[in-house]
């Protein structure tokens, strides 16, 4: 199995959610991205705005798996180590690139606010927009998510 190295380390613990949950991260997704999109949204802000997007579609995808994090220190660090073997890796790149981001995201909010650039933040905008749709038609396939 894919997680196993997680599960054994208790990083991560089968769990079910309902569909309506999983829908429910999606949006709160969707909200993040759209709002980082908005004219004149700081960089830094847009970043986080686009990380909070990517960590809840990452979470839909790990629900609609089955699993959840154990809830303990690094849990977002579980989720995109998670997300890089889910759906037998399709997702791997951009799971290393949102692990960046979270270190990025994590001293730019607890030590010293103003080290993400414009570019920084565009780059992520378009990354977690991008992983979102994928994540979207990826639910629907398993009939997660109402086709559209």
């Amino acid at each position: 199995m894919p997680y196993d190295d997680l599960l054994e380390q208790e990083k991560i613990r089968p769990s079910r959610l309902a569909p309506s949950e999983i829908r429910s991260l999606l949006a709160g997704a969707e909200a993040s991205i759209r709002t980082a999109c908005l004219q004149g949204t700081p960089a830094e802000i847009r970043h986080n705005l686009a990380y909070d997007a990517a960590r809840m579609a990452a979470q839909a995808v790990m629900a609609c798996e089955g699993f959840r994090t154990a809830g303990q220190a690094g849990h977002h660090q579980t989720l995109f180590q998670f997300l890089r073997d889910a759906a037998e890796g399709k997702w791997a790149t951009e799971a290393a690139q949102f692990e960046t981001s979270r270190v990025k995201r994590n001293r730019s909010q607890y030590h010293q606010f103003g080290l993400i650039a414009q570019t920084e933040a565009d780059q992520l905008v378009e990354l977690a927009m991008r992983f979102l749709a994928e994540v979207r038609d990826w639910l629907q396939t398993r009939d997660m998510l109402p086709k559209e």
